[in-house]
């Protein structure tokens, strides 16, 4: 998936979310990649079909943080993209102060849980998890800082529709379209 793929709308909010809280927004892009292949609807189950984490940032409303778990009576309000990345961000944001200067531990962490990695270590989830979503941190990276650009010339000047042209001259000039 490339931004061409992805609503410049989606990403921006991802960007503003990231931005909100000082985390690298390629960090929170491919962890969003990861947990719901950028669809605010997706929603995953428990094995017995209840289900167990919803939207962009797959929050789960049984077992994560509370801000997330208030909304367990209404766990539909968090395919709200704006909301999801918000308090998806927060927690992330917990997970990487839990875990400073350990990027991996804290990636782990958001998917497993703090108090887990913090008892059981975070290695047994580094193949399946945590490098993918580095992985695809990385490959985001020129795009995030596309989409800043954008988001920037959007707060100063409310003129994204006159340069979404550019957007596209651009993307075509770093191969992304």
């Amino acid at each position: 998936m490339q931004i061409n793929d992805i609503d410049y709308d989606l990403l921006r909010l991802i960007y503003l979310a990231a931005q909100a809280k000082a985390i690298d927004p390629s960090l929170v892009a491919g962890l969003v990649r990861k947990e719901s292949n950028f669809s605010p609807a997706a929603q995953g189950d428990y094995e017995d079909g209840t289900p167990q984490a919803f939207g962009l940032m797959q929050l789960n409303v049984k077992h994560g943080p509370a801000a997330v778990r208030a909304y367990m009576n209404r766990p539909t309000e968090l395919f709200d993209p704006a909301l999801n990345l918000h308090l998806g961000c927060d927690y992330l944001r917990a997970c990487l102060n839990a875990f400073p200067g350990d990027l991996k531990a804290a990636i782990c962490a958001y998917n497993a849980g703090i108090s887990r990695v913090r008892a059981d270590g975070w290695v047994w989830n580094q193949d399946r998890y945590v490098l993918p979503v580095l992985a695809s941190a990385a490959a985001w990276r020129e795009a995030m800082r596309q989409v800043a650009v954008l988001a920037h010339v959007d707060a100063v000047w409310g003129k994204t529709e006159e340069i979404r042209g550019e957007l596209i001259a651009l993307k075509r000039a770093v191969g992304l379209e």
